[in-house]
């Protein structure tokens, strides 16, 4: 055989002539431009620098004013385990009110000992002066401060220095509550404390049933200033919570150590911190060091911690500096929780406001559960109770039964391949993260454990952050409180489990509007499949035995032939194949 000079015989060819058989543009399979089209959008650049959002019912936009309203809903903490202190109920004071579902309103937070549960209900509006204001603000401060440091050394420098800021910041009010009848209202009282000081204490002490002084560091005061206060001890720099007087021990009383050896509390302050107690009689001060925020809402093996035995403390009073007075330890105790609760709190906001981004887009009336919604955008990094991965999984499996049905519809006869790399273009996690970049979902992604420590105080800044106005797609305003790496990967997986939130809770017609709010638009109106060919189906298959099996009658018996045969088996008489 002589070899064949294809150059040869091409340059032989007239130049107007038709370029043959594989030489014509018109002969290069649709896959290869598929293909491209789906590498392009794979090497779209993904910025993984995301905002991080924070909900604006939760920040002043404006000034004080000489009366200010706040939206007033009472937070009624229940105890689902024994303890000798016992939980307050919590006034929160808002500017904007909330529009949330009720079991939004409803927390449930671990503790070491069982469970706490939070019910939160709106009880009306209220206004309060300037004066007012200042002074619940000071107070939420001065709490939060000790709680989260754990000291009062430089409580009062703090205080000092704050001022109510005119520009746009974190700003509502956490209060004690008590009851009058069946009202609930601020307790006042307690709010009070934070203005404690010697000589007023001593100048408005009237109409005391005790009336019977003591001796702390700074002079004689009465036992009701001291029995419900915060008390710092100089020699030592710690603060302390006490709930009352130790009338069985006072400096001669004995003290058992560590190591089991007996002194009296005389002779440990002696030997210990060189200091002589000067009032031998005087009963102690029952302590009890500040407790620890922690976390509530994350995830906690099921044991019980035994508190330990060095929480609670004998003080002598004249070692004492009253701090705050008079509150409770069962206030000190309740706003440990609060953190957890604002925080909860916070991610339902948020998870509200991404709803309403989706049903303004809506012209049907979709009912998705706030909560679901918050599941949806919560990773399991955040450890808690739960997250998104199961409906991840549901969103992820309905989106390409979704795709592919349309995509079946629309390119009834075309390859396996094309189809499978036409549906890559819609579900790849580089085509979701786009689309949920497009609709602004990173800033709403929970995708870090709560720490209390990074808690904002509300009212209080000091630099620590900075809120920025942003526009969402339905016009809604929205405050950017910093910025966090996160991945295109878990993007599109929050992307899908959103799809799963509103499947499993409204249906494959939710789904569906969802999928269309995204950018991802699928008609599911019935439309017939067409055959351009024509099959015998019962040359080559037993149809009514198969029937007979599935319990179903074919209308089109050769899409059962077509489910059953192998693309190496496809003859003349069957040119399609089940991977179709």
């Amino acid at each position: 055989m002589e070899p064949v000079d294809m150059e040869k015989d091409i340059s032989q060819l007239h130049p107007a002539d038709p370029l043959p058989f594989a030489l014509t543009d018109s002969l290069v399979p649709d896959i290869v431009f598929e293909e491209h089209d789906v590498e392009e959008i794979e090497k779209e650049p993904y910025n993984d620098d995301q905002p991080i959002f924070f909900p604006p019912e939760l920040v002043n936009k404006g000034s004080l004013d000489s009366m200010t309203k706040y939206y007033c809903y009472l937070m009624e903490l229940k105890q689902n385990f024994d303890y000798e202190v016992p939980v307050q109920n919590i006034m929160l004071l808002v500017r904007n009110q909330f529009d949330m579902d009720e079991k939004s309103m409803n927390i449930e937070l671990e503790v070491d000992r069982g469970t706490l549960t939070v019910n939160m209900k709106y009880i009306g509006l209220k206004c309060l002066n300037s004066d007012q204001v200042i002074l619940c603000r000071r107070f939420q401060l001065a709490v939060f401060q000790v709680l989260m440091y754990r000291k009062a050394e430089k409580l009062a420098e703090v205080l000092c220095d704050h001022t109510l800021g005119n520009n746009s910041e974190i700003d509502y009010l956490l209060l004690p509550s008590n009851y009058v009848g069946q009202s609930p209202l601020i307790d006042w009282l307690s709010v009070t404390s934070v203005t404690f000081s010697y000589e007023k204490a001593c100048k408005n002490h009237v109409n005391c049933n005790a009336d019977i002084l003591i001796q702390i560091k700074s002079g004689l005061v009465c036992t009701c200033m001291i029995q419900n206060s915060l008390v710092t001890t100089p020699h030592n720099g710690h603060a302390y919570i006490i709930s009352g007087l130790l009338t069985n021990i006072n400096a001669n009383s004995l003290l058992r150590l560590s190591d089991g050896r007996l002194m009296t509390y005389k002779e440990y302050y002696e030997k210990r911190h060189g200091i002589n107690l000067c009032y031998s009689q005087v009963s102690f001060l029952a302590g009890r060091h500040i407790f620890r925020v922690q976390n509530h809402i994350q995830r906690r093996r099921k044991q019980k911690e035994k508190e330990s035995s060095n929480a609670f403390v004998e003080l002598p009073p004249e070692l004492c500096c009253v701090v705050m007075s008079p509150i409770s330890i069962s206030t000190f105790y309740s706003f440990t929780f609060l953190p957890s609760i604002m925080h909860r709190l916070e991610s339902s906001l948020l998870a509200t406001s991404l709803k309403k981004m989706h049903l303004n887009h809506c012209v049907q009336n979709v009912a998705i559960p706030t909560m679901k919604v918050l599941e949806a955008i919560t990773t399991k990094k955040c450890l808690e109770n739960f997250h998104l991965e199961s409906l991840e999984t549901l969103g992820d499996s309905f989106l390409k039964y979704a795709v592919c049905q349309q995509l079946f519809k629309k390119y009834q006869n075309h390859q396996e391949g094309l189809l499978s790399i036409r549906k890559e273009k819609f579900i790849s996690n580089t085509a979701l993260s786009m689309l949920g970049c497009d609709k602004k979902l990173p800033g709403f992604i929970r995708n870090e454990p709560f720490d209390p420590k990074d808690w904002t105080i509300p009212g209080y800044n000091c630099g620590s952050y900075s809120l920025n106005e942003e526009t969402l797609c339905n016009a809604k305003k929205i405050y950017v409180t910093g910025r966090r790496k996160l991945k295109f990967k878990k993007v599109a997986d929050v992307v899908e489990a959103l799809i799963g939130a509103y499947l499993s809770t409204g249906g494959e017609a939710a789904g569906f509007l969802f999928l269309d709010w995204i950018g991802i638009s699928i008609n599911f109106t019935n439309i017939p499949y067409e055959r351009h060919f024509k099959v015998r189906a019962e040359k080559f298959v037993n149809v009514q035995h198969f029937e007979s099996l599935l319990h179903y009658s074919f209308q089109d018996p050769s899409l059962l032939v077509e489910a059953l045969t192998h693309g190496s088996y496809m003859l003349a008489e069957i040119p399609g194949c089940y991977q179709l």
